[in-house]
């Protein structure tokens, strides 16, 4: 594929893009999950999960180094063929594509309960589309600098999650491995999950500038997600006692009703109206490669079709019904066994292939 100088990425750019793409909805869940599946030893299962995305995003580089000016969809073309790799596209077209909606649908159902109850959701769908479509029909080095925006704008959110230290108990974390490794290796299902956006990667590559750089760019991307999801969990676990962080469904708001200000009376709905933009760096990378991926063939030119098809389908949707909190959840489930079969499974599996079937890496290289 021939890239474009507006599609260009810089390493920066690419950095902010992944872990921005990262954090998005379930920071808000994290603590209260990893607490019911690993009690307060739950937060060990995040350093683990970071280890596993390291090593998977390693083997992502790999294999992308053999194919540099290509995206996912064209690799998957020059190895398995028209067909069998149309069909691939097409089942990261519809993981991709429930990525954005899940992300989407939840972060409206949050504007609702949180923000305005008294609003329709279809016209928050609305108000909330708008950007994210100018976001996705973006080009790369757009959204690129879009990501940065994102990430400077939030810059002041961090120093916040300190506030609820003054009325922390240190205690609540010791005993360290009080119920042996069982309990942790079973919150790293969950504490893995927070980490998808870095198989962007696959998509990202071919734009970046500094290629050589790839591998320490996504490190560094998965670093940052490591230190904030640390931060938000150490703090919530040390906040709540172990039972009552467990009654809040989204404890990380909860952390913030505790901060006042004599200016701010619900310091957390500040707090979360500007977080609906680091929202939206979540949701419109996938929905951009959902539907440049519904448009692909080789006389793609643009996505623009299938997105606002895509965007009017979504808020029509909007319209006729709103999902419940436990639709969400069972709609969260299915994305997250989705993403770990994606993000996790597929690239083993692709660098697996690669490995058995040399010729078949050397036939994608001639024709870069």
């Amino acid at each position: 594929m021939k890239i474009m100088k507006r599609d260009e990425m810089n390493l920066t750019q690419y950095i902010l893009y992944i872990y921005k793409t990262q954090i998005g909805i379930g920071i808000l869940t994290l603590p209260r999950l990893l607490m019911e599946e690993g009690n307060t030893d739950g937060w060990i299962s995040i350093i683990i999960s970071y280890v596993i995305t390291i090593a998977v995003s390693y083997m992502i580089i790999r294999i992308m180094e053999r194919f540099p000016t290509m995206t996912l969809f064209e690799v998957l073309n020059c190895l398995f063929g028209r067909w069998i790799g149309g069909l691939l596209r097409w089942v990261w077209v519809i993981y991709m594509f429930l990525a954005a909606f899940t992300v989407l649908f939840t972060t409206i159902f949050i504007i609702h309960v949180w923000i305005l109850r008294n609003t329709a959701s279809w016209i928050v769908m609305a108000a909330y589309l708008v950007p994210l479509f100018l976001v996705a029909r973006s080009p790369m080095q757009i959204q690129g600098r879009y990501a940065e925006f994102v990430f400077i704008s939030s810059l002041w959110m961090y120093p916040m999650l300190f506030f609820p230290l003054n009325d922390s108990q240190l205690l609540n974390l010791l005993p360290v491995f009080k119920e042996g490794l069982l309990p942790i290796m079973k919150a790293v299902k969950i504490s893995i999950l927070p980490y998808l956006g870095f198989e962007l990667a696959f998509f990202l590559y071919p734009f970046l500038i500094q290629k050589k750089s790839a591998f320490k760019g996504i490190v560094i991307a998965n670093t940052m997600s490591l230190a904030l999801y640390l931060l938000v969990t150490l703090v919530a676990f040390v906040y709540f006692s172990n039972e009552g962080l467990k009654d809040y469904y989204w404890p990380t708001l909860q952390l913030l009703k505790t901060i006042k200000f004599t200016f701010i009376e619900r310091f957390e709905i500040v707090f979360l109206s500007f977080y609906l933009i680091t929202l939206s760096q979540t949701i419109a990378p996938y929905l951009h490669f959902s539907t440049v991926g519904m448009s692909w063939g080789p006389r793609f030119r643009s996505n623009q079709v299938s997105l606002v098809c895509s965007a009017a389908g979504m808020f029509t949707l909007s319209v006729f019904y709103s999902p419940s909190y436990h639709e969400l959840e069972q709609l969260s489930s299915l994305y997250n066994y989705t993403g770990l079969v994606m993000a996790f499974g597929f690239p083993c599996l692709l660098g697996l292939y690669l490995l058995c079937v040399p010729g078949a890496a050397r036939k994608g290289e001639r024709r870069t």
